[in-house]
């Protein structure tokens, strides 16, 4: 019985770690996704007072998604000359490099939630031979536990957003520089609050799949163990 629980556990954190690798994937594709980051910029940008205008914004969701991904060491769009020039000023480029950063935290989650999801599956692969009941158990419990972390998330988030944001900095920035002004920062023009509110909708509406798998392990779970266990009996 013991070892029946320790794979049941396992198999729970196989499928937790699978979810997780699925989050951060789906995440990571949306932050470096120009096109979505020109979507918003047209809807929410304003930076009239910068002389930047909406045709500008394809430039600066491309030298941003590019950044992001590891590309050059600050945001560079195209100049008036046709030259690249650096698209924000000193305090901003900090507070990039440290976005980036977060963005490396964020690839690693992924590689490495993946990484022991595949170590993980390989095991129990091994003991196939095993109740599969029990195993479909631990991945619906892994699945559960999943949606109830992106329930509560998603409910502070939607509770009240500045403070959700605003404790987010906190928690993954060690510095202010995020606090920007939108007057004299671009950047945070380019960005405003309802910008990021957006953004993470995109982002729910694309682990919308993810959740529905996790619902299906789920219900597949409840279903099987309402069912006569042969495996049981024959033992």
């Amino acid at each position: 019985m013991k070892h029946l629980r320790l794979y049941q556990v396992l198999a729970a954190l196989c499928c937790l770690c699978a979810f997780l690798c699925m989050t951060a994937s789906v995440v990571y594709s949306c932050v470096l996704s120009r096109d979505t980051m020109y979507s918003g910029f047209v809807l929410y940008a304003r930076t009239e007072h910068f002389g930047v205008g909406p045709e500008r914004y394809g430039d600066y969701a491309r030298g941003i998604t590019e950044y992001l991904a590891g590309k050059g060491d600050r945001v560079m769009v195209p100049g008036e000359n046709g030259e690249s020039r650096a698209a924000f000023n000193e305090k901003e480029n900090l507070h990039m490099e440290d976005v980036r950063g977060l963005i490396r935290l964020l690839s690693a989650i992924r590689l490495g939630t993946g990484a022991v999801f595949l170590g993980l599956a390989a095991l129990l692969y091994l003991k196939r031979g095993m109740n599969g009941r029990v195993l479909l158990r631990g991945a619906a419990l892994g699945a559960g536990l999943w949606l109830m972390l992106g329930a509560v998330l998603t409910a502070l988030a939607l509770s009240g957003f500045d403070r959700f944001f605003f404790s987010f900095h906190k928690l993954f920035f060690r510095n202010d520089l995020w606090l920007l002004n939108p007057q004299t920062d671009l950047l945070i023009a380019l960005m405003p609050t309802p910008f990021f509110i957006w953004y993470g909708g995109e982002i729910l509406k694309k682990l919308l799949p993810v959740a529905a798998l996790a619902v299906v392990l789920i219900l597949a779970a409840i279903l099987w163990t309402r069912l006569p266990n042969k495996e049981m009996k024959t033992k």
